[in-house]
């Protein structure tokens, strides 16, 4: 399959995995070696995947006829979660790589319709992120924010970025300087 991404979009996406993986050994979250499933309770992890699942058709089905790009957008998330969810429960690796590339796509799109600058937002986000307390975390794997977690100036990302874009009004986004 040829690549048809702009040069370097494929490393950054690599990139962002490399950093989520460094913040995982950080707080010691799970790193799978080889690809898999996620372990978990199969009974409750079906539950809420269709309980995930049927919420969608509602947003959908609100959103249907209408304008409202945020029901329909909340609706593709929420479907795909619910089958990340079912996939996972029943240990169906391809259906959950599909599902785990359906979110990433949705999320993508989510910043493509919304115009935020996702990679930036990002960057930002992680160096949150690594702010937080290394080791401690909840009992389900939420790392703790300690004295000296670091809020994202996402305010001033998004400022900085409408300046450059009024600036660049005729140039797409890989044509617009970095932040």
């Amino acid at each position: 399959m040829p690549n048809s991404l702009p040069d370097g979009d494929l490393l950054s996406l690599r990139s962002c995995v490399s950093l989520v993986r460094l913040f995982h050994q950080r707080i010691k979250a799970p790193i799978a070696a080889t690809p898999r499933t996620l372990k978990c309770d199969p009974a409750s992890a079906l539950m809420f995947g269709s309980r995930l699942l049927e919420l969608s058709k509602e947003l959908a089905a609100a959103a249907n006829g209408t304008e409202d790009v945020l029901l329909s957008r909340a609706a593709m998330a929420i479907e795909e979660l619910g089958e990340w969810l079912v996939a996972n429960a029943e240990a169906d690796l391809p259906a959950a790589a599909d599902a785990l590339g359906d979110r990433l796509y949705v999320l993508c799109g989510d910043a493509v319709a919304s115009g935020i600058p996702l990679s930036e937002v990002f960057e930002a986000v992680h160096e949150s992120n690594c702010s937080k307390l290394p080791l401690v975390t909840t009992a389900f794997g939420k790392a703790f924010k300690g004295p000296h977690y670091k809020t994202p100036d996402l305010e001033s990302l998004l400022a900085h970025d409408a300046a450059l874009r009024a600036e660049h009004p005729d140039a797409n986004e890989h044509d617009i300087p970095e932040l």
